[in-house]
Parts: C-alpha cells; sequence; structure tokens
C-alpha cells in the first residue's frame, strides 16, 4: 500500500490522502473489527511479505504486462466513479 500511495502522490499531488506509513500490527489488530476485519484475518494477512512475478506468463505465455504505475493511476479515477475513494476534492483533482 505504501508504494501505491507514493504513485499516486507523484501522479495526483499531495492534497489527497495517500498512505505515508505504515500502521504496526498490534494497531491493525486492536481497530481491525471496527473495520469489519477480525483479528484472525489481520493475523494471517497483515505484515507479510507480498511478492508477485509474472516470469512465467511472460515466458510461456507470452503477454506483455502494462507497467504497474500506469495501471495504478489509470484505475484511481475508476475507484472514485465506484465510490471506493469517497470526496469530491478526489474528483476534482483527478477530473482537473
Amino acid at each position: 500500500m505504501l508504494e501505491i500511495g507514493k504513485v499516486l502522490r507523484r501522479h495526483f499531488g499531495r492534497k489527497l490522502s495517500f498512505p505515508t506509513r505504515e500502521l504496526p500490527k498490534f494497531v491493525a489488530k486492536a481497530s481491525g473489527p471496527a473495520m469489519g476485519l477480525t483479528r484472525d484475518f489481520v493475523e494471517r494477512n497483515v505484515g507479510w511479505p507480498l511478492d508477485f512475478d509474472n516470469t512465467r506468463a511472460r515466458a510461456e505465455l507470452g503477454i506483455d504486462f502494462r507497467p504497474a504505475d500506469q495501471t495504478i493511476v489509470e484505475r484511481y479515477p475508476q475507484m472514485i466513479d465506484d465510490k471506493m475513494v469517497r470526496g469530491n476534492t478526489a474528483r476534482q483533482i483527478v477530473r482537473g
């Protein structure tokens, strides 16, 4: 999430509240239920390294993927339209 926040800040500026710091796991476990997450879910899914490798898909299927930064920037306005992101400020900044 921090990397995604960096990409969005570079493109849309600092006026929007993109993540800048990592939440300690114990805080996520304590506040998770208020956000609809069980403590067990947080324990199993938060704080673990996330790594993707598309080498096999590129080699065997000949797929040429778009850069992640481009995908993130293009998806953000759709997230606003789908009401996954709230706020008129976000809409104004993205729509220009």
